[in-house]
């Protein structure tokens, strides 16, 4: 029998407290608008993943907005939480492969946050996901909309690949997109190292 990855190899980033600073205040902080709407799902008597699987649901309804080239490179990464669940949209440009995973990761980490968990906004070569701590487990949230379940417990494939990409330094965790040393656009491939297939 095939023996389980040891999860504290890939929850260290939650060994110390998340503290949110600088540039990524304005991008993942809980304003007073993501608390109210992380509330109105609480409201509804939602908790633990389905409370979580319910706002990420609605977050990945948000409207996709398509942007020039120019707009779009000036937009992303640029963006914060308020804004996304303000507007509810998220800005994409296929030419550049911006498919709104980033706006929907502040979104989420926000929101997530908001409502007591412990989130991480995640970069895995070019693609932005999060990763939760919760009930003693690991929980990986895709930030591009999903049938079924939003949000799902990380598993041995999950483990597997983020393997590989911190082998191949396409990989960074942390509270914000600023502090893993995202700004801009110029950033976008910073971690998109080429893997071995």
């Amino acid at each position: 029998m095939k023996r389980r990855k040891p999860i504290l190899k890939y929850a260290k980033v939650f060994a110390k407290p998340i503290r949110v600073r600088g540039q990524g205040k304005k991008q993942v902080g809980v304003t007073p608008r993501v608390q109210r709407y992380a509330n109105s799902f609480k409201a509804k008597g939602l908790k633990g993943i389905d409370l979580a699987n319910a706002m990420i649901k609605d977050i990945h309804g948000f409207r996709k907005v398509l942007l020039e080239d120019a707009q779009a490179k000036k937009q992303w990464g640029k963006r914060t939480a308020d804004s996304v669940i303000k507007t509810r949209k998220v800005y994409i440009n296929k030419n550049l492969a911006i498919f709104g995973c980033t706006d929907r990761g502040f979104a989420i980490v926000s929101a997530l946050k908001a409502a007591g968990f412990k989130a991480v906004i995640v970069r895995s070569s070019e693609h932005t996901i999060v990763k939760v701590l919760h009930d003693k487990k690991l929980w990986i949230v895709n930030t591009l909309p999903t049938r079924g379940q939003a949000i799902r417990e990380m598993s041995e494939r999950d483990m597997t690949r983020e393997d590989r990409h911190r082998k191949a330094n396409a990989y960074a965790e942390g509270p914000s997109f600023a502090q893993i040393g995202l700004n801009n656009f110029q950033d976008f491939s910073k971690y998109a190292q080429k893997l071995k297939r």
